[in-house]
């Protein structure tokens, strides 16, 4: 397995790591929203 991650390019894997930190895009990412929660102090 970590043959094939050996084998695929940095800018596709990163690329797909940002993706998936960012979805889902409608309405609001999730990360998006908990750092705007965290800002404000509503994270509980």
């Amino acid at each position: 397995m970590l043959k094939l991650l050996d084998e695929f390019p940095y800018p596709i894997l990163i690329t797909v790591a940002v993706l998936m930190f960012l979805l889902p895009f409608i309405p609001m990412p999730h990360a998006i929203e908990k750092l705007l929660m965290l800002k404000n102090g509503t994270l509980t």
